[in-house]
């Protein structure tokens, strides 16, 4: 078994806030002092002893190429390139995810999110909830195939409660409730509905 599979989510909380603080100290308000969210994963696994994953930093590398282009006016036809991100199917341990989950929050283009079969339990997805808070474009979540329990599942639900443009959530293969699953869906269904073309005409 992978040895930080049994840490506590107390102890994930603790490193996840530091990286945060961290993260917050290497993206500055100042361009000048700034580091883009690709430099900023990099010296954090690094400073901190992260292991790196080569996908999520390919990602990355894409966005800070994007990123560039938006401060200079020429970012047509490049924003698709950053719109969806789809983690491999393959664990990785706890330890990893949060690098990723401090920096995620950063990615304010994501519109496509999937973590399927990534072996997420509910301490994990109480983070990454927290991570997607600020993406204000994010539309579709799966984690699917993640033994999430009821506490992950009502997590989600606040997150799709607080994210108006979050209409899909895809969490089949959970270990959660028919009460709580009804809610995800009721959750899911008022975003749907705030979000048609027709309520969006209606404003």
């Amino acid at each position: 078994m992978d040895p930080d599979q049994n840490i506590s989510y107390e102890a994930l909380l603790l490193r996840y806030v530091e990286l945060r603080d961290a993260a917050r100290d290497l993206i500055s308000a100042n361009p000048k002092h700034s580091l883009n969210v690709h430099d900023t994963y990099l010296r954090l696994c690094q400073t901190y002893g992260y292991p790196l994953n080569n996908h999520y930093t390919e990602y990355l590398t894409r966005y800070a190429k994007v990123q560039a282009a938006i401060a200079t006016g020429s970012q047509q036809g490049m924003l698709n390139t950053v719109r969806r991100l789809d983690f491999l199917s393959t664990y990785v341990g706890k330890f990893m995810w949060i690098p990723i989950f401090v920096t995620l929050s950063d990615c304010v283009l994501l519109h496509s999110l999937s973590l399927s079969c990534q072996q997420l339990d509910s301490d994990l997805v109480l983070l990454l909830t927290q991570s997607l808070s600020p993406l204000a474009q994010l539309a579709s979540l799966d984690v699917s195939g993640n033994p999430i329990g009821c506490i992950g599942v009502q997590a989600l639900i606040r997150l799709v409660q607080s994210s108006p443009t979050l209409t899909q959530c895809n969490i089949h293969g959970a270990a959660s409730i028919v009460p709580l699953t009804r809610r995800l869906d009721a959750a899911l269904a008022r975003n749907r509905e705030h979000t048609s073309p027709s309520a969006v005409a209606s404003h």
